[in-house]
């Protein structure tokens, strides 16, 4: 391995133990690289999305030229939004030049135009969003290469109707709605943003492939690009503003441009614009962008730079500015040479193409002459143009392999919380060495409290939790924890679980650093960041120091690692169904359950000819603030009540029979999504009675504090479907008593004592089984005085805890990762634990005043029992209507429940900090990603559910997965991860495969 620079400062880069051997004519090795870097500016940090790699190699042992051997491309380690977006699309359309024959030539662009109508004609009706595209790339087999790809908008159907070279001018239609260059794969938008199809949008585009062919080769080509749409539309019109010279107008030879977006074309925006990607173009000679922001001639911010600019790896990288009236932008390049400018590849070019929403009011802006600048349609008046070759903007200094110190890491993910009013809290977050970086606003002028919750619970107990107050004025953090929903404690163990920076109040709003080691060594108050989604809990109050936070407070969940707020979805395979209520009325004084029912039939676009699996839940968009839980039921068609209830919401939801008899998803305030493992899903079919077809969403509505006036909810479940069958079926199965028939009372506890139940599932009700099962998730059911909750698994008189949670939270009702296997005979014990020193005491029941104990059992492959436990005093339920004469419920707990882990206050565990990591390659195998090619002809239409895009994997939490989007290769010789194969001299001559843990990718690769 090497640099062409070596790198002087050790930590925060590469490993120094390589694991490697040559065999037979190739170098197989492994290597470890932290994913953050300190403050070493001879370092890269590995972020999410696409990162940018090189690869090399040569026939000496030591670093030397490599004689071409080389080639620059991407991989995605880690996924944002850009890569894997939180939202499904409704359909796609691929743009392809139709069997284009590239000529011999060494630089050739294509053009093909397209009347997107063609394969998508409800726009011509229904406007929808483009909100992502990837390219299709048909020159794999080819001795030519895609360049990049541009996509005009079009104000009328233009006249190119089949593919041929483009006009040297380049299309006639200028507006430029998508951008994608080599190396890159797919690119989503954000959340908020699409680009708009149909009435008042694009319809008419005109496609340009650039083909770089250097052995002047001819062949027939059917590149493009496809694109996914929306019929739900978004918040925002995006578009894509082209600024600095996008007509090449720019007059050499110059060594260094700048073109300026002046601010009498910006104050032609509707309104401000963000800028959320950046397109930086420049060719071969190009050595160093960037794009500025500027008001009232001072530098508000870099946009977008590149320091060592290359043009075989163009792309959109993540932008974050603010555009106000009037602002202006400003693009400066360098060359290594002096250049002249132009389309052809000879020449230079100097245009950053800016993702922004909303729209700009125009599609250009930048250089048109040293007397007039481009502003759309129309010219800058004289007294705002600039010449070119006058740099005006200061040169930045290149900070990459200076040997200085660069400043504190920024954050590089954000989100925004609603406590009281909207998006009061946002947190942003990265993930350094060994830290977690949280930069905080918060609107109050009062004390803020961010916390970690009990991973299994995500409740206000068992919580580690950081309280900034202002003492005397001063900024002040205390370290605390929490064993209930009381003041929390200050943690004393003098390990220094959190600190501040930079903590101000201004405005009304609090902004402050917050940090905290990923690891701990206080293991019974503190509590580490973990891979996967986080608890987390907020809070803050107007006072200068704690006290209580009224409705100021939320429990929701973070993937610090990943970059993925708790809500956050992969991309669906198929149909993406949202099942909510059709506009029920909430009450504005009570707590209610409401239920509708849905027969799958209307939402299955072919469910009467195929079945489907349901892989993904999560709760709907539409989801309103008055929602405490969600649950949705399977059910079979048989009692009026039910049918009464189709598409039609009411409070008389069926109680839990034959009619609905299993749980396929529990949801609750804070939870994320479910996503079911790779091999499995919830069979749905038209006419087999052993698969799924009704279902019944029931909704327990929390309007005690809202106090509002009855409002139209349509809030409900949005569920990712295949068509794709997996391997397994699953299912779900109740344990305990979910028909709430135990007839115990619980009683006023004294401070400290708990209350407990347990239900058993029996062996023989389990040898019912057909196999064994994988269990793979788990959900208890309790109500408020629910305090700990544990399922243990009894085989061949041992136990395994499945799952056990030590501070319950009713507010947190989410699907707890879980893997164990059960064979038939074995048995399942359920143990509720309840805390009841308020009073009063209260029996088992359905109201929010009783209490329950439910667990729901995810596992697969299904069996024939969808509930087991509590029937009578005499027999236990299993199944529906075939008890066992054994009774197997008891007050009296014989699965002792574990000690407290987190919360004794009594005691310090200062554990000893673990040893240092280990530079070898890891041992677990994550499960290999399975692409399902998508075949569609062009000019055909598409149905709005589209075909599967990607299938993702479920994997362990120990092993993120990370999901490429090149084509993955098998991992060679056995070794663990997923892998890439690149063409550097010879076709799959570079392998990298690579794992994530523990803040660390490594990199395995073989090299011919």
């Amino acid at each position: 391995k090497g640099y062409a620079l070596l790198d002087d400062v050790l930590q925060g880069g590469w490993g120094t133990a390589v694991e490697g051997e040559i065999s037979n004519g190739v170098f197989k090795a492994s290597f470890t690289k932290f994913m953050s870097v300190e403050h070493d500016t001879e370092d890269r940090a590995i972020s999410p999305g696409p990162t940018r790699i090189i690869l090399a190699y040569g026939t000496s042992a030591t670093p030397a030229y490599h004689n071409g051997n080389r080639l620059a491309t991407t991989i995605t380690f880690v996924n944002d939004t850009t890569v894997t977006p939180t939202q499904s699309p409704t359909a796609n359309v691929s743009l392809q030049l139709s069997n284009f024959t590239v000529p011999d030539e060494e630089t050739v662009y294509a053009c093909q135009a397209y009347d997107v109508a063609d394969s998508l004609p409800i726009i011509t009706t229904y406007p929808h969003h483009a909100i992502g595209f990837r390219p299709i790339d048909d020159t794999t087999a080819s001795p030519f290469t895609l360049h990049h790809i541009l996509v005009y908008a079009c104000s009328a159907s233009p006249t190119l109707g089949v593919p041929a070279a483009c006009p040297d001018s380049g299309p006639t239609c200028t507006e430029i709605a998508l951008t994608w260059a080599a190396g890159n794969g797919a690119y989503y938008l954000p959340d908020e943003a699409g680009i708009l199809f149909g009435q008042g949008g694009f319809r008419y585009l005109v496609m340009e492939v650039r083909y770089d062919n250097p052995s002047k080769a001819t062949a027939v080509d059917n590149s493009g690009i496809e694109i996914f749409f929306t019929a739900e539309l978004r918040q925002y019109d995006a578009g894509v503003l082209a600024v600095g010279d996008p007509e090449y107008r720019i007059q050499g030879p110059l060594s260094s441009v700048q073109a300026d977006c002046v601010d009498y074309c910006t104050a032609q925006n509707p309104s401000d614009i963000t800028i959320f990607g950046s397109f930086m173009h420049m060719r071969g000679q190009g050595s160093h962008m960037q794009v500025n922001q500027y008001r009232d001639s001072t530098l508000v911010k870099t946009i977008s730079k590149v320091e060592f600019f290359t043009a075989e790896l163009e792309g959109i990288t993540r932008a974050s500015a603010v555009i106000a009236q009037g602002d202006e932008i400003h693009v400066t390049c360098d060359y290594k040479s002096a250049v002249n400018f132009g389309r052809n590849t000879s020449s230079e070019a100097c245009v950053t193409y800016l993702y922004t929403y909303p729209k700009a009011g125009v599609g250009f802006c930048g250089y048109k002459s040293d007397t007039a600048g481009l502003c759309g349609a129309n010219d800058v008046p004289l007294s705002h143009s600039r010449p070119a070759s006058s740099i005006r903007d200061p040169v930045q200094q290149i900070a990459f392999g200076s040997g200085v110190t660069v400043p504190k890491n920024s954050t590089s993910h954000c989100a925004l919380f609603t406590l009281q009013k909207a998006d009061d809290y946002k947190v942003c977050w990265t993930v350094e060495q060994t830290n977690l970086i949280l930069d905080l606003t918060v609107a109050t002028t009062g004390w803020v409290g961010f916390g970690i919750s009990e991973p299994d619970s995500g409740s206000m107990g068992g919580s580690d939790i950081a309280t900034i107050e202002w003492v005397s004025g001063v900024p002040t953090v205390t370290d605390r924890f929490a064993t209930g929903n009381t003041a929390p404690q200050p943690d004393n163990c003098g390990d220094d679980n959190w600190s501040i920076e930079d903590f101000q109040v201004s405005n009304g709003v609090v902004t402050g650093r917050l940090i905290k080691p990923v690891t701990v060594l206080d293991t019974q108050r503190d509590r580490p960041v973990n891979h996967g989604q986080n608890r987390i809990i907020l809070a803050f109050g107007t006072q200068p120091t704690m006290a209580y936070h009224s409705s100021a407070r939320l429990a929701t969940s973070i993937d610090f690692f990943s970059g993925n707020q708790g809500n956050a979805l992969p991309l669906l395979m198929e149909p993406y169904v949202e099942l909510t209520m059709s506009g029920y009325s909430v009450p504005s004084t009570k707590t209610v359950y409401a239920c509708q029912a849905f027969d799958m039939e209307r939402y299955l676009s072919y469910f009467a000819t195929e079945d489907y699996q349901a892989v993904m839940f999560k709760p709907s968009s539409k989801t309103d603030e008055t929602v405490h839980t969600i649950v949705l039921y399977a059910c079979a068609v048989n009692n009026p009540t039910f049918n009464s209830l189709i598409n039609n919401p009411g409070e008389s939801c069926p109680t839990l029979n034959s009619s609905c008899s299993e749980v396929i998803y529990s949801w609750a305030v804070g939870a994320g999504p479910t996503t079911l493992p790779s091999d499995a899903g919830f069979r749905f079919s038209f006419d087999n009675p052993s698969h799924y077809r009704f279902l019944m969403l029931e909704i327990y509505y929390d309007n005690r504090l809202m106090g509002r006036n009855p409002s139209q909810d349509y809030s409900g479940v949005a569920i990712g479907f295949t068509r794709y069958m997996r391997q397994y079926d699953a299912q779900t199965v109740a344990i305990g008593d979910p028909f709430l028939q135990i007839p115990e009372t619980i009683p006023v506890t004294t401070m400290g004592e708990l209350f407990s139940l347990q239900v058993n599932c029996p062996a023989d009700c389990t040898r019912r089984f057909r196999s064994a099962v994988n269990i793979f998730g788990v959900v208890f059911q309790m109500h408020q005085r629910g305090k700990r909750s544990l399922l243990n698994l009894w085989s061949n008189g041992t136990s395994k805890a499945i799952l056990s949670t030590e501070y319950y939270g009713v507010g947190f009702q989410n699907v707890n990762e879980a893997q164990s296997e059960m064979f038939p005979g074995d048995e399942l014990h359920a143990v509720c634990s309840y805390d009841n020193d308020a009073g009063p005491e209260t029996n088992i029941g359905r109201s929010a005043d009783q209490e329950q104990c439910i667990a729901y059992v995810y596992v697969y492959p299904k069996v024939s029992v969808t509930m087991c436990g509590y029937l009578n005093e005499r027999q236990s339920l299993c199944g529906y209507q075939d008890p066992v004469e054994v009774p197997q419920y008891t007050p009296n707990v014989t699965d002792s429940l574990p000690d407290l882990t987190f919360g004794n206050s009594s005691i310090c565990t200062l554990t000893p900090a673990p040893p240092p990591v280990t530079m070898v390659p890891p041992t677990p195998t994550p499960p290999t990603l399975v692409p399902i090619p998508v075949v569609v002809p062009t000019g055909v239409p598409i149905p709005v559910t589209i075909p599967p895009v990607v299938n993702i994997t479920s994997v362990p939490t120990s092993v993120p997965v990370a999901v490429v989007t090149e084509e993955p290769t098998e991992a060679p010789d056995g070794l663990p991860g997923n892998c890439v194969g690149y063409d550097v001299a010879t076709k799959n001559d570079y392998i990298v495969c690579y794992i994530i843990e523990e803040g660390e990718v490594t990199l395995i690769v073989t090299v011919k």
